[in-house]
């Protein structure tokens, strides 16, 4: 198909052209980001191929505006695509993202690319199915960096370490769990208290929920974000009595009352999202 023909040409200008500045590669890129904007049309991207040709490119580029143009294009398909977000579980995605994180904290150059990874990880980071393999790819050391000196970056920081590390912090209480499970769970314990995460997603999704309804596109993002963040955190014993004292759990009620399902808007996963999130709440004291 035509798609498939652009997909596996990425790099042909470049490879014609000894010295090229990659702008050929970024079109085509940039081009794949605007077909992944419907869900439709990001199916037809992944059945092309263009995880695996975008993780090349993002791989091989040698400038930063073509891997943040591969890290944009691989967010969007994500987000519009849930068969390809868990086929990037398996590959190279995850962990070139996280060492792009460090190289942005480390290069003041490499700072745009490392914002664009670090949004690419929170999206993978509310499918439960992809955490595991992202604690794998240990990027809790700069996600703890971000978080303590870029304000700019923290609350998608904060929500990324919601996402992959509540569910671990009960575990870690046991006797014989690994010294350097209880070392993370400290540290990720420390980190969620000393910024109030708990009212940070709790105002998130009040946000989402009194826009969702007039503006279905622009606010599904956000409400995504926040119902499994705070799904996320109700996994987590010590977060549960947090987030009800919050407000969580009227704000989940209201989500499952209020919200309606549009075409490009919420869905009815993501209203499972918020019946998941209520019922782990119900085990909190607060509720019972």
């Amino acid at each position: 198909s035509h798609i498939s023909a652009m997909v596996s040409r990425i790099f042909e200008k470049e490879e014609e052209e000894v010295g090229g500045d990659e702008s050929h590669a970024r079109r085509v890129v940039t081009a794949l980001r605007a077909m992944c904007d419907l869900p439709a049309g990001a199916a037809v991207v992944f059945k092309a191929g263009a995880i695996a040709e975008v993780s090349t490119a993002l791989s091989e580029a040698k400038s930063s505006a073509l891997r943040e143009a591969a890290l944009d294009m691989l967010s969007h398909l994500a987000a519009a695509s849930d068969a390809a977000r868990i086929a990037m579980r398996d590959g190279p995605i995850i962990t070139t993202a996280v060492r792009h994180i460090a190289e942005g904290i480390a290069k003041a150059s490499e700072k745009a690319v490392g914002k664009e990874a670090l949004d690419l990880l929170l999206l993978l980071s509310e499918s439960e199915a992809l955490r595991e393999a992202i604690r794998i790819a240990a990027p809790l050391d700069s996600i703890v960096s971000l978080c303590n000196s870029s304000s700019e970056e923290r609350t998608h920081a904060l929500l990324f370490v919601a996402n992959t590390y509540s569910s671990v912090l009960s575990t870690a209480h046991c006797m014989d769990a690994p010294a350097a499970a209880k070392e993370a769970s400290t540290c990720v314990t420390e980190l969620l208290s000393r910024y109030h995460i708990e009212q940070e997603v709790v105002t998130m999704l009040n946000d989402a929920l009194r826009s969702i309804n007039k503006d279905p596109k622009g606010q599904r993002a956000k409400l995504r974000r926040s119902l499994a963040a705070v799904r996320s955190l109700a996994t987590a014993e010590e977060m549960r009595a947090r987030l009800v004292k919050a407000g969580g759990a009227d704000a989940l009620a209201r989500a499952l009352t209020t919200v309606r399902t549009h075409p490009l808007g919420a869905t009815a996963a993501d209203l499972a999202v918020a019946a998941e999130a209520i019922q782990r709440l119900a085990f909190a004291k607060d509720l019972r």
